[in-house]
């Protein structure tokens, strides 16, 4: 009988010991949780400003792709003296659509910015 009381008192000492081990244990996940919980928000906050950035540098890029395409029209269509080549009169279409992109450019006035300067 004083077996089975020490048997039990050894099992009950060593229940408490794996509870307070576990509770231990689950108090460090609560703990690392409430550490890196706001990690997770923090990285999608960031990946959100990253792919803004990402945006604006394309369309940048794109701009200044068009803007290069722009100057080199610009420096074909006045590459012989500023003189537009003549167009016989059955193509007088052509030469509207011919002359159209450098209308646009000195109505924006783009032509002065993209040169360089001198």
């Amino acid at each position: 009988m004083v077996t089975e009381w020490l048997t039990a008192c050894i099992k009950e000492a060593k229940a408490k010991a794996e509870v307070k081990v576990l509770v231990d244990r689950q108090r460090d996940i609560i703990d690392q949780y409430r550490e890196f919980s706001p990690v997770g928000t923090q990285i999608k906050r960031k990946e959100r400003a990253v792919g803004i950035a990402e945006d604006n540098y394309r369309r940048q890029i794109g701009g200044l792709a068009e803007a290069h395409l722009r100057l080199q029209n610009i420096k074909m269509t006045t590459a012989n003296g500023g003189s537009i080549p003549r167009v016989s009169a059955d193509r007088q279409w052509q030469k509207k659509n011919y002359l159209r992109p450098c209308r646009i450019l000195r109505q924006y006035d783009i032509h002065k910015r993209l040169l360089p300067a001198d």
